[in-house]
């Protein structure tokens, strides 16, 4: 009955996710493992098997940056995290953690029939507290060729004033540009924030090299007088110097022709 259950919830979140672009159907997995390996680990638990359970699940939990999981398989995952709470009491708020990390609004799908009140409550006052510390990222201009982003499988559309709560933990991140070309990032969100995708890359580098010839342009013209001057600075003194002496031998001797033109006239008045 819980199975049906989590199948009923998962698909109409599945078609929620993909109805309104079936192409981002081909970055996530169709594989039934972890359905099949969630059934195994249950049939332990119920079956008395504790430890054997947990391990499943453990291993289960380990796959969470695996791939890009859909509504359901994620479901799964954190599914898996609860039972090791239930199981590990200590390690509970670790589990916790992950389950929040991964994403946030499986909390609010957490079936009250299925864990018990104390853990809900345990499940949303941790969430509480973890999402002050979350990094609240805007994508840039430089990202507006960037269609969808997905992170750990959430679908986000990239638009105007888009803002993505990302824990400064572990995360997937996949970019599907405008062309459908994808390109993907798994590591650490610090990481992630220093991070320059080849796609975008290629588009600053575009942008950069077609402002370059302007910026060169005007370097080159406020530098250019400078450079000159250095160049033609000696040929500049001495033709400089040259017209100096050439205006001062001819201003002599037109001085000298003007004292000697005075000197007939008195010569002649004289006569």
């Amino acid at each position: 009955m819980i199975s049906i259950l989590l199948f009923t919830v998962a698909f109409s979140w599945m078609d929620i996710e993909f109805h309104e672009d079936q192409e981002l159907r081909k970055y996530f997995t169709t594989s039934s493992q972890l359905t099949e390996e969630l059934s195994s680990a249950n049939e332990l638990y119920y079956s008395g098997d504790i430890q054997g359970a947990k391990q499943k699940y453990l291993l289960i939990s380990l796959r969470t940056y695996d791939a890009n999981w859909d509504f359901y398989q994620r479901k799964i995952l954190s599914y898996s995290l609860l039972k090791l709470c239930q199981i590990d009491r200590d390690k509970c708020e670790d589990y916790i953690s992950e389950l929040v990390n991964l994403d946030p609004d499986q909390v609010k799908q957490i079936d009250p029939e299925v864990f018990e009140p104390p853990l809900l409550q345990q499940v949303l006052l941790q969430q509480n507290r973890m999402l002050s510390n979350f990094y609240l990222w805007q994508p840039t201009d430089v990202f507006d060729n960037v269609k969808y982003i997905i992170v750990n499988g959430r679908i986000y559309s990239n638009a105007n004033g888009l803002t993505i709560s990302l824990p400064l933990t572990k995360q997937r991140i996949l970019l599907v540009y405008s062309n459908n070309q994808s390109e993907l990032f798994t590591g650490e969100v610090s990481q992630f924030l220093k991070w320059t995708p080849k796609g975008i890359k290629t588009i600053v580098q575009k942008d950069i090299n077609t402002s370059v010839p302007l910026t060169a342009t005007s370097t080159n013209d406020t530098k250019a007088p400078s450079k000159w001057w250095q160049e033609n600075k000696k040929t500049v003194l001495i033709w400089t110097i040259a017209g100096g002496i050439l205006s001062y031998l001819v201003h002599k001797n037109n001085k000298s022709s003007s004292d000697g033109g005075s000197t007939v006239s008195t010569s002649t008045s004289k006569e």
